[in-house]
């Protein structure tokens, strides 16, 4: 009998810092409050290869791209103290015609109403001024147990000023770096799904390492360092045909070709850039990928693993250099709507 559920941990990640999660726009401006799998994952390879090695980062990358990854992982998701978000997934609204009026604005859900959704529940009576909370709808229980701040102001981004100075003329030059404050309490988690006990061990070691190397930009000034908190076991609904991602997703040829985007799929699409953080690229940027976003809804068995990891080097590789990869494996959480 195949199980209703598969277990993964939860690992929160508690800042030390001010974050910095570039997203695409003009200069160092953008920010997100949350961080992709794909820049996550791309942190953890340093981390990795600190903590184990450069050979054991060559080994782990191997069993990724061979398709036989010994863990996934999800999106590093917003925290609000014990209440975990997860992003609104691309399916109808589970409420009445006058209740979706005032979910219009709604970017994430609540772990509980999240489940409650994918379960096929119903949940007219969910939509109340105490549970709608700007971007973020809680179930009742889930809004009792926030932290107090201020305004709802769980995470504040601000633009800080800063000075560049010419090398040669030492003429000023003034920008911008916006930066992500969680209030106390408050900051992010996210999700691994492996296949054996010591992975775990291994990928929160690793995430350890990375909390005090920091993860996204601007780590030079000191931003991205956290501590990590093993939060325990996660239960992943295994669905009935369909799955909801919470991770970028890059599909292969062969699940686009076995309908994976079919037609119950629902999703969205998300170009991902950036610059290569390798000595053995510098000044360069990745070739554009297209991906899936955190949320997409689609067809498949949520018991096995989708995806790969994108070849984004570019075309012009220096001698030496190394391929460049862009983690874009699912994180399937099952959907049981009829």
């Amino acid at each position: 009998m195949v199980a209703t559920v598969v277990r993964g941990k939860v690992f929160h990640l508690r800042p030390k810092s001010p974050l910095h999660l570039g997203e695409h726009g003009i200069g160092l401006e953008e920010t997100a409050e949350f961080a992709h799998s794909d820049t996550l994952f791309g942190a953890l390879c340093f981390a990795w290869a600190e903590a184990y090695g450069p050979g054991a980062l060559t080994e782990l990358l191997g069993q990724f791209l061979a398709g036989r990854p010994p863990f996934v992982i999800s999106s590093a998701f917003p925290r609000l103290g014990q209440v975990r978000l997860l992003p609104r997934p691309l399916l109808p609204l589970p409420v009445g015609e006058g209740a979706a009026e005032g979910l219009k604005d709604v970017r994430w859900i609540s772990e509980g109403l999240f489940r409650r959704w994918l379960a096929g529940e119903e949940l007219t009576a969910e939509v109340r001024p105490e549970t709608v909370r700007g971007h973020v709808w809680l179930s009742a229980p889930e809004a009792a147990r926030l932290p107090q701040v201020r305004g709802d102001s769980w995470w504040d981004v601000v633009l800080r000023p800063r000075v560049a100075l010419d090398r040669i003329t030492s003429a000023s030059n003034l920008y911008y770096v916006g930066e992500v404050r969680f209030a106390p309490e408050c900051g992010l988690f996210c999700l691994v799904l492996a296949r054996d006990e010591a992975t775990y061990d291994q990928v929160q070691a690793a995430l350890q390492v990375l909390g005090e190397m920091g993860l996204g930009g601007e780590r030079s000034l000191g931003f991205g360092c956290f501590a990590v908190e093993d939060a325990g076991f996660f239960e992943i609904p295994t669905g009935n045909g369909r799955f909801a991602t919470l991770s970028l997703y890059h599909p292969t040829a062969a699940e686009l070709e076995v309908g994976v985007l079919g037609a119950n799929a629902a999703y969205r699409l998300v170009m991902r850039s950036g610059w290569i953080a390798s000595a053995g690229w510098p000044g360069r940027r990745r070739k554009w990928v297209r991906m899936l976003t955190e949320g997409s809804v689609l067809t498949g068995d949520a018991t096995r693993f989708y995806g790969d990891l994108a070849d984004v080097t570019p075309d012009d590789r220096p001698p030496g250099s190394h391929p460049v990869y862009r983690y874009g494996y699912a994180f399937p959480f099952g959907v049981n709507l009829g």
